[in-house]
């Protein structure tokens, strides 16, 4: 219901209108004096709820039911084709002979208007795996390791700076619901992320807790297929298919769209 800034009567006051003339037996004059309305609008009010019921009672569409100078069909269909050649919207109002408004409203309504509408953006072409723990992408991200606050709170040093070290950030992402788990190692070693790929964390990242494949980002630890100890050594207790440390190959993507 859309009321307008002026309207004295909403749903419910049209709905009391009617039961106090009809059901109370209130003159037409005197309810029509009781919502401040006049004595015309009380009785359309109380007509409408005589033959339609409370559906009766909401607003009703301003729109004509007939258009004369309405445009043709033909000539809505004119003026998108020549848009869909990339013509302007002026050229376009001089070869149908309608004026630059008319145009501009067609082209708005068939959202044709925008430069951008005749050139959308491609659609982002995403792979994913059918189904949970099919892959793994692994990353490693060496940090550097923070032993002691050598700025104070007043901004000057205090002592002299010694480098601490290093230590890796280890990120594991299911490829299908995208959970991800990280821990921070000490190193970025074969082993450790052999062991990091044992804990139960990752492992429980997707629904199967199981992973088919895995694939390393830029992790340095466990790309060489020649490093990956044995499948068995990685099934864990629950697990069918054991994760296998390889890099990601070509039948595994999908076909291009």
């Amino acid at each position: 219901m859309d009321l307008h800034q002026n309207a004295r009567l909403t749903f419910r006051s049209r709905e009391t209108l009617a039961h106090k003339i009809m059901i109370e037996k209130v003159t037409l004059k005197a309810a029509a004096a009781a919502f401040n309305v006049s004595r015309k609008t009380a009785a359309k009010w109380v007509h409408r709820y005589r033959s339609l019921g409370l559906p009766g009672l909401r607003d009703r569409s301003s729109r004509p039911l007939r258009s004369p100078r309405r445009t043709s069909s033909e000539r809505i269909a004119q003026v998108i084709g020549l848009r869909r050649q990339l013509r302007p919207a002026y050229p376009i109002a001089q070869a149908t002979g309608l004026s630059p408004a008319t145009v501009s409203r067609i082209l708005q309504r068939a959202q044709l208007n925008r430069w951008r509408h005749l050139h959308p953006a491609p659609p982002v072409v995403r792979y994913q795996h059918p189904a949970p723990g099919d892959l793994l992408h692994l990353d490693i991200k060496g940090m550097t390791r923070y032993q002691q606050v050598s700025i104070r709170g007043d901004g000057r040093r205090r002592g002299r700076p010694q480098f601490a070290g290093w230590q890796a950030l280890h990120v594991a992402i299911d490829d299908h619901s995208r959970l991800a788990f990280s821990r921070i190692l000490p190193n970025q070693q074969t082993q450790t992320a052999i062991a990091f790929l044992r804990s139960p964390s990752p492992s429980t990242l997707s629904t199967a807790s199981t992973s088919a494949a895995c694939s390393p980002t830029t992790a340095p630890a466990i790309a060489p297929a020649t490093s990956a100890p044995p499948a068995s050594n990685l099934a864990s207790s629950t697990a069918s298919p054991v994760p296998t440390l390889r890099a990601p190959l070509a039948h595994l993507l999908p076909a291009p769209l």
